[in-house]
């Protein structure tokens, strides 16, 4: 059996769950063969995913055009995905195409749209992993900029290929999906107990920590300055 692993490129999140479900396949069923077919830092991969899965790299979703991690660019997504339509005609038809030639059994995506049209097309079966799916959000993003109701429909109409959901927790929701099985959380695991990373970071037992963490978008305005007042913190 050969399962594709389609994984949006848009932050870590996708490729962090991902790669611990795909670790796990492999350890318990080894004879599995998986490949995975994503945008996301190469850098992430290498540091987190099986090293026998090979890693292609193509984009097949926009995610949301974002200036910082907490800055969106609302509209310019929608335009955006708008103008992807001709080149994500294209995509579906060469990754199904690839799918057929390569005896894929299986797609499995987190959660790039495209990729069920793509299945669906080559006759392959399909399977959703995540808490959310873009057409929920550019629905979010379309209340605030209406004219773009088409492109919420778009993304809806690849959605609805897929045959199985698989939602994980603080899921949002998930109007294109026929059918939907609850997974528990998916999330690494720590490698070094709190003792040890206290000592290497030199913060004392008894003073509270907080990570303050962004991703790869960053966040050009944050002011840390206040958080000195907390002096029973350590960030």
């Amino acid at each position: 059996m050969k399962i594709r692993y389609y994984i949006s490129g848009h932050g870590l999140g996708h490729a962090s769950r991902s790669c611990q479900i795909i670790n796990a396949l492999r350890r318990r069923h080894p004879a599995i063969a998986v490949e995975v077919v994503s945008s996301a830092h190469p850098w992430f991969f290498a540091g987190f995913l099986d090293p026998s899965v090979p890693v292609r790299r193509l984009s097949l979703d926009l995610g949301v055009l974002q200036r910082d991690s907490l800055v969106m660019e609302e509209e310019a997504t929608l335009r955006a995905c708008r103008n992807f339509q001709p080149q994500r005609q294209r995509l579906v038809a060469a990754e199904a195409a690839s799918l057929r030639a390569t005896g894929v059994s299986l797609v499995a995506a987190d959660i790039p749209a495209p990729t069920f049209a793509a299945a669906a097309a080559a006759g392959v079966p399909s399977v959703a992993i995540s808490n959310f799916s873009w057409d929920w959000i550019y629905a979010g993003l379309a209340e605030r900029h209406p004219g773009h109701d088409d492109v919420v429909a778009a993304v809806g109409r690849d959605y609805a290929q897929a045959d199985l959901l698989l939602r994980l927790p603080f899921y949002g929701d998930f109007p294109a999906f026929r059918r939907i099985e609850a997974l528990p959380l998916v999330a690494r695991r720590a490698r070094r107990p709190a003792a040890e990373v206290r000592r290497a970071l030199g913060i004392a037992e008894g003073t509270r920590v907080g990570l303050i963490s962004f991703g790869g978008f960053g966040l050009s305005n944050f002011d840390s300055a206040p958080l000195a007042h907390l002096d029973d913190w350590s960030f």
